[in-house]
């Protein structure tokens, strides 16, 4: 029987490896783009006892790419008690993101280590947590990395036998969480449904079920499908969701096949994401590229092999993360495929397995420990440039966006509609109505809708507003006055009442 002290080594040395994680990408600033100011904006609503959705960001129906009207409450419902206590603290936030990401690290062990040995089980984890890129996506205050947590969690406990009533109740909350945090995890439900249909169709050709089994998983389901429904539609409810953005994604453009087939490589640059770093020298950056396509086809081959001796709900999963991503027109580096990374670092493992077992002569323990420590070496440059402020700060925390915003508090009405490339932004930190300008639309269609809309301002902002904006007023003459904030932002004034 193993020693209690030999139980609980290795979450102790684990831990030790958590600690650096919260000295990397921690800042007091946020960068520009807009995805945390609505999940912030809808938390301090949470917070303040509003209905969530209801942000002064108003959704541009002519430029519907750009952006969702709304989020799933889960994400803002876990950022609410940080907004309480700290309110807008950008640093605190990031604190936060890690501490999701060190609890990854502790779930991830606990994943691999059933279908591997304790030190594997440590590398594989270590490997994940310390991927660049999920290092570098830690600074950013986004829904991804708690996303990816609640369904390794789920994994995690659906990776056994036996379903009690505990673990059933466990994976309805987790698939829950997950889902209100990340609407790609509903994809948990459809691999246990696929699993369910597989295991009936077993049955009618005559191959044993456990109908415990598949009562267990059908409880799963429906109790995940429930609870999620008081949640998102009774307690968060909403008058309209996001279905025409995410409809739109995938009907705007209707040449399937050329979106499959540039996806095909997307996919397999999803998974080289997982080993790559950016080292300085050719020697180091020639390591990191044997080690990508290594790892890409040792993990094509860990799923071949996978595949041929079991079918389970995580394999399911997986291929169907897979298929999200082949069919989906948006390329956002390894986002999407995050909640994929554990499987997929499985496959991995056992297309390594399969080789070393026949070509190497060390034991698995030893080379998992000795292609984890190169890897952590190779991406110690990485790493390393983390625990620095950047020389650059592309950030709406600066001293003339602050200046800016008060500018338009003050000088602007409670009703005006701002046309900015950011509006998120500026409805976090202006509480001002805003929306960005249809720039995949004509200048006639948009100077109609603005005219519509009676919107009387635009706002210029250097380095972040995109050209169409300047080519929009040049080609309709519609500023009648502008005023230049600051040497970043410039007012236009589109209408005096």
């Amino acid at each position: 029987m193993p020693s209690p002290k030999g139980k609980y080594l290795p979450y102790l040395l684990l831990l030790l490896f958590a600690i650096p994680l919260f000295f990397m990408n921690i800042h007091s600033f946020h960068q520009w783009g807009d995805d945390y100011a609505q999940y912030i904006k809808e938390a301090q609503n949470i917070v303040a006892g509003k209905p969530y959705y209801q942000s002064n960001y108003i959704y541009n129906p002519l430029n519907t790419s750009y952006s969702p009207a709304l989020y799933p409450p889960g994400f803002p419902l876990l950022l609410a008690p940080i907004v309480l206590f700290w309110g807008l603290n950008i640093k605190v936030m990031l604190y936060y993101i890690t501490l999701f990401l060190a609890a990854l690290l502790l779930t991830l062990y606990s994943y691999f280590k059933k279908s591997s040995n304790t030190v594997t089980a440590i590398c594989l984890s270590l490997i994940v947590v310390y991927c660049s890129y999920i290092i570098d996506f830690k600074q950013h205050v986004l829904s991804d990395i708690p996303c990816l947590l609640f369904v390794s969690i789920y994994l995690n406990l659906r990776k056994n036998d036996t379903l009690s009533a505990i673990r059933i109740v466990l994976l309805i909350c987790m698939a829950t969480i997950a889902i209100l945090i990340r609407s790609q995890a509903v994809l948990l439900l459809i691999a246990e449904g696929v699993l369910l249909a597989i295991g009936l169709a077993k049955r009618i050709v005559g191959r044993k079920l456990s109908l415990k089994k598949a009562m267990a998983i059908l409880i799963v389901i429906a109790g995940t499908a429930a609870l999620y429904f008081v949640i998102d539609k009774l307690i968060f409810h909403t008058p309209s969701g996001s279905d025409s953005f995410y409809k739109n994604i995938y009907l705007a453009n209707t040449n399937y096949l050329h979106i499959v087939l540039s996806n095909i490589l997307y996919l397999c640059t999803c998974i080289t994401l997982i080993f790559h770093h950016s080292p300085n020298g050719f020697v180091w950056e020639a390591m990191v590229f044997i080690i990508e396509y290594t790892g890409l086809a040792v993990g094509i081959a860990g799923l071949i092999i996978t595949l041929r001796k079991r079918l389970l709900m995580e394999d399911i999963f997986f291929l169907l993360m897979c298929l999200l991503i082949l069919i989906t027109p948006v390329h956002d580096g390894m986002r999407y495929f995050l909640p994929a990374v554990p499987v997929c670092v499985y496959y991995c493992k056992e297309g390594a397995k399969a080789f070393t077992s026949r070509f190497v002569l060390i034991t698995p323990s030893k080379v998992a420990f000795l292609f984890t420590f190169i890897y952590l070496f190779l991406g110690y440059h990485d790493y390393k440039e983390t625990t620095h402020a950047p020389g650059y700060i592309w950030s709406p925390n600066t001293k003339a966006d602050t200046a800016a915003f008060k500018y338009l508090v003050a000088n602007t009405g409670k009703d005006d509609v701002i046309l900015f490339s950011k509006p998120r932004v500026l409805t976090l930190y202006t509480n001002k109505k805003a929306m960005v300008i249809a720039y995949t639309a004509s200048f006639e269609e948009s100077k109609r809708q603005i005219d519509s809309m009676h919107i009387k301002y635009l706002l210029w902002r250097s380095d972040v507003s995109e050209p169409y904006f300047k080519d929009y007023l040049s080609y309709t003459h519609s500023a009648i006055d502008s005023y230049k904030i600051n040497d970043l932002y410039t007012l236009y004034t589109l209408r005096h009442n």
